[in-house]
């Protein structure tokens, strides 16, 4: 053996070092304390099986014999293929067995958000820890050695490159030295490097300092996961999937920093965004989003400052919800959300002092500020929001109906609970009037119609002062629903009677069982319609710049626009519709704390079924109908 091997191991150790520092470490132990936010990918391996498991079944089984057939019926009848082709190839590419084989070899990653630059610029800085896969490697090489990058920096001996692009500009033939065409080098991109088993990218090399030299063992600062906040939700980071923290009261403090500095152009969005959370009222988030055992699960929690009096929790429900309230949303409404109210009066002031401070922020003065004008307007009418219409009220909810974008308004309605009947006949019949007539010298009287079965009252928008369009409401019993379709609100109110709305349905009563009974809100979302409208946008083509159109002759009708076409009913849809699950949702409030949970929704017979009505979707959405979409 050499005399020189003992220093050559010795020399080696801190790669070893490091090696097992980036390689086996958490990733977010490579975080100073004073992150200000963080998104970690938790346990991949797991993910990743858990994702196979759920696709396991489903048209992704044969994407080649898909495009064999598309490519065959595109021949005979001259479509275009390219667009769809290239959605197919991605959505095979990424969900197929391999790759999902794959993914789950990386050990974990984080994006974060570490601070700001003197201009303003985020410090974010990522890392991937590739564990026993080759391919983030391999793509970080392709990079390097296949693109224009450049070096822009070193920390610590590791090399970071940036690409470049030149950038020209056309001279004048008469000017100084004007050879030829000028130009300009600049760096975009992130800035890339990598560690042993770790790949590396910022918003600049700065971003990256504090993270390469946690990993070569040259700081001793505190890590993130020292802080209480990440011990706390030790429970939710060992689940696979995302997880999210914001240190709240540091980026609160960063934030009216930055809205200081001179000529900062959003110091005024800065301001705002202070004054409607209150200082220090919530100290961090938490979030988790998880697939486990075949089910999506997510959680959000707010750490509250008891101290702090904060406009935006000031406006919050904070009583059990209304959870009767779901009975008048249809059964197949899109959302619907029931909330408890028990503060009314004291819930307006604030709304208003909080429109106050916003109005002065820009340094307006004056008596346009929004409570006097609205004192004004309720003098007119003898009538005040806070005593005649929310004090007797004790829930509130609202609904968004599945055609919420094919007839934007028509499908949403208001519902309100009193806490008696009688409370909402008063509302019903005196309330409600005036506080639509606010901005008229008198109420406006509404006017009653019987529409199917329920008595509904109508305040016309052609009067053209206030109301664009007309608004209807109706009660039945202690609810009164708002709207602006009158068939709609009647519906609800049928609904609502007879206990044959969305919370009539099994499935979702047992789901929302398991909410928090204090829970101060709870919510119904339908996968099935949130899925057909994603899929609509998705299968968007993309836009095109229309030729100008010369209007039609006089007395020649302008020919209808493009209408959203329906998704064809066809046994993948059926199939899909009966696989799928409620995702139900509810909001508990403590005096420390507020949290949103996500009640586990099953997705293993869902999620295949899906995957096969996006891939339905795509074969029969040809690419040379630029304005169709599917709706459902």
């Amino acid at each position: 053996m050499s005399s020189r091997t003992p220093w050559l191991a010795l020399a080696a150790l801190p790669i070893l070092v490091s090696f097992a520092s980036a390689q086996n470490k958490d990733a977010v132990e490579l975080l100073p304390a004073q992150t200000l936010a963080c998104l970690e990918l938790r346990q991949p391996a797991r993910l990743a099986r858990e994702i196979s498991l759920l696709v396991k079944g489903s048209s992704l089984d044969s994407i080649p014999e898909q495009l064999a057939k598309m490519r065959d019926k595109d021949r005979q009848q001259g479509y275009l293929t390219y667009l769809r082709r290239d959605r197919l190839n991605v959505l095979g590419l990424f969900l197929c067995p391999e790759s999902l084989a794959e993914a789950g070899r990386l050990r974990g990653g984080f994006v974060a958000l570490t601070g700001f630059d003197k201009d303003n610029t985020p410090h974010v800085a990522a890392l991937l820890q590739s564990g026993t896969s080759n391919l983030p490697g391999i793509v970080t090489q392709m990079f390097l050695t296949g693109s224009s990058a450049r070096k822009v920096g070193e920390i610590e001996g590791v090399p970071f490159y940036r690409q470049q692009m030149r950038i020209y500009r056309r001279m004048k033939a008469d000017a100084p030295g004007a050879a030829g065409p000028a130009f300009e080098e600049r760096d975009f991109g992130p800035a890339v490097g990598r560690l042993p088993g770790a790949i590396l990218m910022g918003s600049s090399v700065e971003a990256l300092n504090g993270v390469v030299r946690r990993a070569k063992g040259k700081s001793v600062e505190a890590s993130l996961t020292g802080l209480r906040a990440y011990k706390d939700a030790a429970v939710l980071r060992e689940r696979p999937g995302l997880f999210a923290y914001l240190d709240t009261t540091a980026f609160q403090a960063k934030i009216g920093e930055l809205g200081e500095r001179p000529g900062n152009p959003d110091s005024g969005f800065n301001k705002s965004l202070l004054a409607v959370l209150g200082k220090d009222a919530v100290r961090n988030l938490t979030l988790s989003l998880t697939v486990q055992n075949g089910a999506l699960e997510g959680r959000m929690r707010f750490d509250l400052n008891a101290d702090s009096d904060s406009p935006l929790l000031g406006l919050l429900p904070n009583r059990a919800a209304a959870r009767d309230l779901l009975h008048y949303a249809p059964s197949d409404a899109l959302l619907a959300v029931a909330g408890g109210l028990g503060e009314g009066e004291k819930q307006i002031k604030t709304l208003l002092n909080l429109l106050d401070t916003l109005y002065e922020i820009d340094g307006r003065r004056g008596e346009n500020r929004p409570s006097r004008a609205l004192a004004e307007m309720e003098k007119k009418l003898d009538f005040h929001i806070d005593k005649d219409v929310l004090a007797p009220l004790t829930g509130m909810g609202f609904v968004v109906a599945k055609d919420w974008l094919t007839k934007p308004g028509q499908g949403a309605l208001l519902l309100l609970q009193a806490k008696d009947e009688a409370a909402a006949a008063k509302l019903e019949s005196d309330g409600l009037p005036r506080l639509l007539s606010l901005g008229e010298e008198s109420a406006v009287k509404p006017i009653a119609s019987e529409v199917g079965g329920q008595r509904i009252g109508s305040l016309d928008g052609g009067r053209g002062k206030r109301l664009p369009m007309p608004i209807h409401f109706g009660r039945r019993g202690a609810v009164v629903a708002i709207g602006l379709d009158a068939e709609r609100v009647a519906a609800a109110l049928e609904a609502g009677a007879k206990k044959k709305g969305l919370l009539g349905g099994a499935k979702v009563a047992e789901a929302v069982k398991g909410i928090d009974n204090e829970a101060v809100a709870v919510g119904v979302l339908s996968p099935t319609q949130a899925a057909f409208d994603l899929l609509a946008e998705l299968n968007r083509p993309p836009m095109m710049k229309m030729p100008e159109r010369k209007p039609p002759p006089p007395g020649v009708q302008e020919p209808n626009p493009p209408v959203l076409r329906s998704l064809k009913e066809t046994k993948t849809v059926q199939a899909f519709r009966g696989a799928a699950e409620p995702l139900v949702f509810g909001m508990t409030r403590r005096p420390d704390s507020l949290t949103l949970e996500i009640q586990p929704m099953p997705l293993r017979q869902m999620m295949p079924r899906l995957i096969d009505v996006w891939i339905e979707a795509i074969l029969d959405t040809p690419d040379n109908m630029p304005s169709s979409t599917i709706r459902n």
